[in-house]
Formats: structure tokens, C-alpha cells, sequence
């Protein structure tokens, strides 16, 4: 192999990250589960004389509920079509599922 090759496999190489798992990295505890967690103007009802009538807990619940929803169809689409090569030959969806059932949750697909 040429010198050149062998500085660019070299590159490449040194800066390639191993593989983490990003719901490992979550610290869970810290999450807050009082807040709003998308903002406001990203809510599908924002806007509407609808949406000034709800109460502040339910604006808030309906955050929750359409992040998890954003995130349920992420989760999707990556298992119906794994990002990359390599995550297709780890097993797709399999070790994310993994991690979410070992934490007690219960995704729906």
C-alpha cells in the first residue's frame, strides 16, 4: 500500500470514534418530567384559540406526549431503515430496545 494510504487509514483511523450506545449516556434520573419538552410554538395546536383555552398542566402533558411521539417515529424509521452499514450490522433497533426494556420501558412499535 502506497504511503499515502497508509496516512489516510492512519487519519481515519485516529479520528474514529468507538461505538456508544446514546441511551447509555442519558442520565436518567436527571430528566425533567415536570417541564415542558418541546417548546411551546413546536406543539401542533399552538396558535389555535384551542390551545389558549388548555390549562398549563395539560400544554405541558401534550408537550410530553407529542415529543414521545417524535421520538417513537425516530425509533421507527431507524428500525425499518438502520442510519448506516455499521448499525445494520450491529442488529438495527435490536441493542436500543435493549437498553429501553432493561430500564423498564415498554416502546411500542
Amino acid at each position: 500500500m502506497p504511503t499515502s494510504d497508509h496516512a489516510l487509514l492512519g487519519q481515519l483511523s485516529s479520528n474514529s470514534l468507538p461505538y456508544r450506545d446514546p441511551l447509555a449516556v442519558i442520565d436518567w434520573a436527571a430528566l425533567d418530567v415536570h417541564g415542558f419538552w418541546l417548546p411551546e410554538p413546536a406543539l401542533s395546536l399552538y396558535g389555535l384559540p384551542e390551545y389558549e383555552a388548555l390549562a398549563p398542566e395539560v400544554k405541558r402533558r401534550l408537550s410530553q406526549y407529542e415529543f414521545i411521539n417524535v421520538m417513537q417515529a425516530g425509533l421507527v424509521a431507524r428500525a425499518v431503515v438502520p442510519a448506516t452499514p455499521v448499525a445494520a450490522a450491529r442488529g438495527g433497533l435490536a441493542p436500543t430496545l435493549r437498553v429501553l426494556k432493561s430500564r423498564g420501558l415498554k416502546p411500542r412499535l
